[in-house]
């Protein structure tokens, strides 16, 4: 797989990751301050498949791209998400900026390089 192709993979994985996504996160932060034990299982519940989902995006695309610096970065970003489907409370997701920002920067440089535009990755 070309570095476009894997840019656009993961532009697409990131995309699941827009304002549905952020919403429930909203919603679960807010309910953990409450101390709503119930919204927040339910919010973390909904997140779950979304990340799942997106960790075997970035994991699939890794398998299958040819730059090497590339293929580390992504499998980062799927082994990040991945975690975050392991997540019982909503302040681990702080773990999260930090676990993807090495990866995020890679591809980032690595897709501006092929001429590829990010989309979802600010």
């Amino acid at each position: 797989m070309d570095t476009t192709t894997a840019c656009s993979a993961a532009d697409a994985a990131y995309s699941t990751l827009g304002p549905a996504a952020q919403a429930q996160i909203a919603r679960g932060v807010a309910a953990e301050q409450k101390g709503d034990e119930a919204t927040v299982r339910e919010a973390l519940a909904a997140l779950q498949p979304i990340f799942s989902s997106t960790a075997a995006t970035f994991n699939d695309t890794a398998g299958k791209v040819t730059d090497p610096e590339l293929k580390s970065a992504l499998n980062s970003l799927g082994d990040a998400a991945a975690s975050a489907t392991l997540f019982t409370t909503f302040a681990e997701f702080q773990s999260l900026a930090a676990a993807t920002a090495p990866g995020e920067a890679v591809l980032k440089k690595k897709c501006a390089e092929a001429g590829y535009t990010l989309k979802n990755i600010e």
